[in-house]
């Protein structure tokens, strides 16, 4: 995978050089006819190239699929990055194990440096759903539909989730509980002996409040006590500042932040390993175009000084002699 570049450089150059004088001699014969030698003997020079070309376009195009082929990868891998963050977290800070017993954390969090939008959850991780333990989210709609479209996964519309207080109470699920548990109402049992009826109506692969494999994201008002208080807070914003965040939450809160996991993969050997190589050979490729185009300028002066000389012996100076 790694020689990809180089291969394709090398078969376009070979390529190159065998097809392009073929147009070149085509054009001079019609150049002939033109007033003037400089034009027809350019051609006609140009058609005759021979392995310094080869060299030049072979460097040339190293260079430039490595580069492509490089910049591709290290994009790749930032947005590797990106999403491994996003799976992480769910928001640009998140802030869990909140005290039960603390009132205002969300008023203060949300006042916190950085902080643009607060949106509580009530996570339960032993919630009994007809007979499928799962990790279970109660959320707001709203906000909670504005955060998952932000976060550009797991995205759904917020009507489909609001509970009517009538009919089943309406939920998100992954894939592997939709399959188990199909279309049909079915027991909500929590740890705390709250219990409603609720029914997948939508599937996603991911949500932000819960990367459990089984996950239910339902109404926060189909909860016997609402979702105050919240066991966590997804934050988004700018720079969220993670002391701030602590400070505000206070007790034993847990704080993370999205760019302190993009830090920690940054510093993966795998991840920087690859990206060094890729500079490398970016740099590598950009030395040897460079390399490659001198030699080719220097090869070339002396019979460029002979057509030269030739010209002014047939009365072609300055401009008119120059151009060849």
């Amino acid at each position: 995978m790694s020689l990809a570049p180089v291969l394709v450089a090398v078969i376009a150059a070979l390529l190159l050089v065998r097809l392009y004088p073929l147009p070149l001699r085509g054009l001079a014969r019609p150049a002939r006819r033109m007033r003037g030698v400089v034009g027809p003997l350019s051609l006609a020079r140009a058609g005759r190239a021979g392995g310094s070309t080869v060299l030049l376009l072979l460097a040339l195009l190293t260079a430039l699929t490595t580069a492509a082929f490089g910049g591709s990868v290290l994009a790749g891998v930032a947005d590797a990055r990106e999403r491994a963050s996003v799976f992480a977290v769910g928001a640009d800070a998140r802030v869990d194990n909140l005290d039960p017993r603390r009132t205002g954390v969300e008023d203060r969090v949300r006042r916190a440096p950085g902080v643009e939008d607060v949106t509580p959850v009530k996570v339960s991780y032993t919630a009994l759903a007809g007979n499928v333990r799962v990790s279970l989210a109660g959320v707001e709609p709203d906000p909670y539909a504005e955060l998952s479209g932000r976060m550009d996964d797991g995205a759904f519309d917020a009507d489909t989730l609001r509970a009517s207080g009538k009919d089943a109470v309406p939920a998100l699920g992954s894939p592997a509980l939709a399959e188990r548990l199909g279309d049909d109402p079915f027991p909500v049992i929590m740890e705390d002996g709250d219990s409603f009826t609720a029914r997948i109506v939508a599937v996603r692969t991911w949500t932000p409040a819960l990367g459990a494999d089984d996950f239910l994201v339902v109404d926060g008002s189909a909860l016997r006590a609402g979702l105050k208080p919240p066991t966590g807070l997804l934050v988004t914003g700018d720079h969220p500042d993670a002391a701030a965040l602590k400070k505000a939450a206070g007790g034993d809160a847990q704080v993370r932040l999205r760019s302190a996991v993009i830090d920690a993969t940054v510093e993966s050997p795998l991840q920087t390993g690859a990206e060094r190589v890729y500079v490398a050979a970016v740099a590598a490729g950009a030395a040897y175009a460079a390399l490659a185009l001198l030699l080719t300028l220097l090869r070339a002066a002396p019979e460029r000084a002979a057509l030269l000389a030739c010209l002014r012996t047939m009365g072609l100076t300055g401009p008119r002699g120059g151009g060849c």
